[in-house]
């Protein structure tokens, strides 16, 4: 007999090895500066963002190398739509859109087989005695085609498409009768029987647009899969329908059914009326040329016109853009009579576009024992990068675990089918045939994703842990680059890593990375069988130091605070001094030249510090370091006039500090804060930062006022003089009422030294105090006061 074939993974090794290792945990890697870092790839989800060829990924994040998916057939047609089977051993294979059928001979040579009138060969089925059926679209028809290649039109449904076909061979007793066929089609929704005679009716009506994929069950009722509503039917020999289960998404593009009677279904979202679209699209530009060919029904079919490129372009099958907004793309279900139904996998990202089971007696393994198993396989392919799944035996969460047999490199796989030697692949956009290659030695390639190390890196250690992954087994290289996507600039493939085995332990190898250093990397694994005997790759780790970046320093402020200065430190990033309730709502900033007058050009604040309460100045600052390394700080200032920087204070682990401000003396001022990584790193790579403020006015003398005089007509002159800053506010009160504002003589208060003049009217004829007061820029108040006497005894 022959033996199907397709690969069989560790799965009892695999058991074995996660006693070993299943345990282990391994944590990320704290980002600290440059100190080491790790890059670690050791579950499913990280392996799966690489490239694999001839490489499968088991669930729990392990490699290991399948048989390679060798080409069967690579044909000129855009794509194939299905394939079907024949009990001789032949294999048909039904394309789109010049509407051809090819076959395969057991020999492995592929010819063209037939070629009918319309364009879309959706359904092949293969009848029992080595007939062919075909279904043919659009507007079209149910064909019978000998093992010779010569075709029967039996049966019009008068629809626009026949989706799939289900041959039933009849009873022994009515074999000379032939056996009955089941069309599925739209736009109606309908299934037809066909007898071989040709007689053929409506058997079943589901009220869907489509019926896209049929099925047998285990007790021969016919399984229907539907579009829009992804409703699965069972239909009795009568042909009342029973709605077995109701699908999130719209269609049911596959049924299967295991041994045991399990149904398989996949569910996604809609292709069919994609197809619908491109057909009818290219049936408006070229079956008007087509409908008109007789068919003869004794011969291999009439040749359709050549479809310009531009036109098969446009009929290029698309992946399905149906999507539902918190609705997975796509699900995988399993059907149990009178036991409801199971999710066994969805996705959000992938459409399953075909289902295959295999139920070989004997499967070859992979495992060390060469045992032979016994076991149903579910195999599912996506539309992400031609991906074909497995469906595993245990579970995790709330859905059966899968294992990535392959990579097919294929933008689509149409079908997954068995032959007498296996499983075969069915792929659009350059339509292709492919199998598992069954004999010779089994090699496979994996490509991890890029990895960012976020600068510039000098690379260590690489160390990989596994099964049977010694050096004849398993070949890793490298290469790295500065740019995200590798070019002609990325160094070569280096040579292989000649790792020895590690202090780790069994099963651990390591050696060193030979690439040159640089921002990304990029290692590649060749994975070979030897002795019969499959490496299993389980853990890759890589070992770098990033080249150390300098911290960066921004939003330096110097501000008057209320705060007491025993108040400690608080060690952040972020600045405090924004927002702070008890800051002032002054900032200090002045002319580099000292000068008093108002610099409004940069919109600088002014501060407050002087004669009032506000006696405390607050330096704060932002910092931070790209390499998230600990930061401390050196805040020291100097005089306007000095070379030389004074240390206020060094070490500080927070970002500000607090300074009394009558420490210095009036002048002006500049301070400075340094930010250094040098506790994160060596002190031969470590860096700092560094910001100077503007130039800070520190003024504690009030203004003060000259001599006051008084005229007989009461008018008073004063004049008024700050050393440091310029004159903001004058006023002048009587008998300690109200304070009165006024200006200088020349009208405006900008300068450090002002004359005033106030003529007082209208006062009583008593003696008045009068109080004069004025104010500078910092805050600090000047006053004075003269007595005016009775104006009667004047």
């Amino acid at each position: 007999m022959t033996t199907a074939f397709i690969p069989t993974f560790h799965l009892r090794s695999l058991a074995i090895y996660g006693m070993v290792f299943g345990l282990i945990v391994f944590l990320p890697v704290p980002v600290v500066g440059s100190s080491t870092q790790i890059w670690e790839l050791n579950e499913y989800e990280d392996f799966l963002l690489g490239e694999f060829e001839n490489v499968s990924l088991l669930q729990s994040g392990a490699l290991s190398p399948v048989p390679q998916l060798t080409s069967l057939f690579d044909s000129d047609q855009p794509v194939i739509w299905t394939v079907a089977a024949s009990v001789d051993g032949t294999t048909y294979i039904g394309t789109g859109h010049q509407g051809k059928i090819y076959r395969l001979g057991r020999d492995g040579k592929v010819n063209l087989f037939w070629t009918a009138p319309e364009i879309e060969i959706f359904a092949l089925a293969a009848g029992p005695d080595g007939e062919v059926y075909a279904g043919t679209s659009p507007n079209g028809k149910l064909y019978r085609i000998t093992s010779q290649g010569l075709a029967k039109e039996i049966f019009d449904p008068e629809q626009t498409y026949i989706w799939s076909l289900v041959v039933v061979p009849a009873p022994t007793s009515e074999r000379h009768n032939g056996p009955t066929v089941y069309m599925a089609t739209g736009s109606e929704g309908k299934i037809y029987k066909v007898k071989a005679s040709g007689q053929g009716r409506v058997f079943a009506e589901t009220k869907q647009r489509h019926v896209v994929s049929l099925a047998l069950d285990a007790s021969g009722q016919l399984l229907a899969g539907t579009d829009p509503n992804g409703i699965v039917y069972r239909i009795d020999p009568k042909g009342k329908i029973f709605a077995l289960h109701d699908a999130d998404q719209p269609e049911v593009r596959s049924l299967q059914v295991a041994p045991n009677g399990d149904i398989y279904a996949a569910a996604m979202g809609s292709i069919v009326s994609q197809i619908n679209q491109r057909v009818s699209s290219f049936a408006s530009t070229s079956v008007g040329a087509t409908a008109t060919i007789a068919v003869n029904t004794e011969s291999t079919g009439p040749t359709p016109p050549k479809i310009s490129p531009d036109v098969q372009s446009a009929l290029n099958v698309v992946q399905p853009v149906v999507a539902y907004p918190g609705m997975e793309r796509s699900v995988l279900l399993r059907i149990r009579l009178n036991q409801g139904v199971e999710k066994l996998w969805s996705s959000s990202e992938e459409n399953i576009l075909a289902v295959g089971i295999l139920t070989d007696e004997t499967v070859v393994g992979f495992d060390n024992t060469n045992d032979l198993t016994t076991r149903t396989r579910i195999l599912f392919a996506t539309d992400q990068k031609g991906r074909i799944y497995e469906l595993g035996k245990s579970r995790r969460g709330t859905q059966r675990q899968v294992h990535l047999v392959t990579e097919s490199g294929h933008q689509q796989i149409t079908q997954l089918a068995r032959d007498g030697e296996g499983l075969l692949v069915a792929s659009a956009h350059s339509a292709g045939l492919s199998r598992f290659k069954k004999h010779g030695k089994i090699v496979g390639v994996y490509k991890s994703a890029i990895h960012d190390a976020k600068a510039f890196a000098r690379w260590g250690r690489l160390t990989w842990e596994g099964k049977d992954a010694d050096l004849e087994r398993v070949a890793i290289v490298t290469r790295s680059g500065n740019s995200a996507v590798p070019d002609a600039s990325w160094s070569e493939w280096s040579e292989e890593i000649r790792g020895a085995i590690d202090l780790e332990g069994a099963g651990t190898f390591a050696g060193n990375v030979k690439s040159p250093p640089a921002r990304y990397i990029q290692w590649k694994v060749t994975l070979a069988s030897k002795n019969q005997i499959t490496p299993l790759l389980r853990r890759v780790r890589l070992v770098y130091l990033p080249r150390n970046s300098p911290p960066h320093i921004t939003d330096l402020k110097v501000t008057a605070s209320q705060e007491r200065s025993t108040v400690p430190s608080v060690s952040s990033t972020t600045s405090m001094s924004s927002g702070s309730k008890t800051d002032s709502a002054y900032s200090i900033t002045v002319a580099a030249s000292g000068s008093s007058a108002p610099t409004t050009a940069k919109a600088t604040p002014q501060t407050v510090l002087g004669g009032d309460s506000r006696k405390n100045m607050k330096i704060s600052w932002e910092a931070g370091d790209p390499d998230g390394d600990k930061l401390t700080s050196v805040v020291s200032f100097r005089e306007i006039e000095d070379s030389a920087w004074k240390v206020i204070k060094k070490d500080i682990e927070g970002s500000y500090v607090f300074l009394d401000s009558e420490t210095l003396a009036d002048g002006v001022y500049r301070f400075q804060v340094v930010v250094s990584d040098r506790t994160e790193n060596p002190t031969s790579v470590s860096y700092e930062a560094k910001e100077i403020s503007e130039p800070v006015l520190v003024d504690h003398t009030p203004p003060s006022i000259g001599r006051i005089e008084i005229n007989r007509h009461n008018a008073v002159a004063f004049e008024a003089i700050d050393r440091d800053s310029a004159l903001v506010i004058a006023e002048y009160a009587i008998d300690a009422g109200e304070w009165i504002p006024i200006y200088p003589v020349d009208g405006i208060l900008d300068s450090r030294r002002e004359s005033f003049l106030i003529r007082l009217e209208d006062l009583p004829s008593t003696e008045h105090l009068l109080t004069v007061r004025v104010r500078d820029r910092s805050g600090n108040s000047g006053l004075g006061k003269v007595s005016i006497p009775n104006s009667d005894q004047q």
